[in-house]
């Protein structure tokens, strides 16, 4: 964890509020902020309405939503909201918050109940986030993004500091649903490199890609305590599955400081860990 710069600033917000979600039993218009009240939807799915809208809601530092443990919510999220140091914005499931809201991990699952579903060239994914800071992912399980895509469950583009933990990410199979988690940088870098990623403790499997993609300049990358295997089949190319892909951009977007520790990797079409254009591993 060294490896990742030092943040500045510490200490909770006093205006941060905990939102809750139950796809199954909530309802957009209640208030969001206790269990019984819980919307259906999170900000930033399309499908929001009323005060779980994020136009209503906008998400701020220290913010927590909670999806309530063992439900299966349908849709999709595009995250638009920063946090701040020491404040991050974090996205958990209900069964690992202080008093238990569910037994079971909170399931994030893109097929909707139709698995002919295809967005080609959308470039999103289950989760999403696009120029966004601060964020973090806490035990929740993503599965069966149906669409073509050239992204993964969770896809990161431009963004700074942010953590996955204890996350379950399979069962991505369409053909070029490229990874579990797709982390894009700049093509071209600067002082403004994205930086301060963690994936920690978590099972990313099964997707038709690769398990981990870092895609340009980025630096500052832990990946420990994983369990990544059965990523493909190979497609050929850089649609291989790999258990981690890392790879810049022509020598002008370089992947840089990544951290391996601890993770079984195994059982893949192509390599465990394939890289180009990387620097400091």
């Amino acid at each position: 964890m060294e490896i990742c710069k030092p943040l500045a600033g510490g200490g909770g917000t006093p205006s941060a509020v905990s939102y809750y979600v139950d796809f199954a039993e909530g309802n957009d218009d209640n208030t969001g902020d206790t269990w019984t009240a819980a919307w259906k939807h999170c900000p930033g799915d399309d499908s929001a309405t009323g005060n779980a809208s994020g136009d209503t809601t906008p998400l701020t530092a220290g913010d927590t939503v909670a999806f309530k443990g063992g439900v299966e919510y349908n849709g999709r999220i595009d995250l638009t909201w920063s946090g701040t140091a020491g404040n991050t914005i974090t996205f958990i499931s209900g069964h690992l918050l202080n008093v238990q809201w569910g037994t079971e991990r909170a399931i994030i699952d893109g097929a909707w109940g139709d698995d002919t579903v295809t967005l080609a060239g959308d470039n999103r994914g289950v989760m999403n986030a696009v120029d966004c800071s601060y964020l973090s992912f806490k035990g929740l399980e993503a599965r069966d993004a149906p669409w073509t895509s050239y992204t993964g469950c969770f896809f990161l583009r431009r963004c700074d500091t942010v953590t996955f933990d204890n996350v379950y990410i399979h069962g991505n199979n369409k053909d070029t649903c490229w990874s579990g988690i797709n982390i894009e940088g700049l093509w071209d870098e600067g002082e403004d490199t994205p930086s301060n990623y963690r994936i920690v403790n978590s099972e990313i499997f099964e997707n038709a890609g690769h398990g981990i993609f870092l895609r340009y300049g980025l630096r500052y990358v832990l990946i420990e305590n994983n369990k990544i295997h059965d990523c493909g089949p190979d497609y050929g190319g850089l649609y291989a599955g790999d258990g981690l892909f890392a790879w810049g951009h022509l020598g002008t977007g370089w992947v840089r400081d990544v951290t391996l520790r601890n993770n079984d990797m195994y059982d893949f079409p192509s390599k465990g860990f394939m890289y180009g254009l990387v620097q400091k591993i």
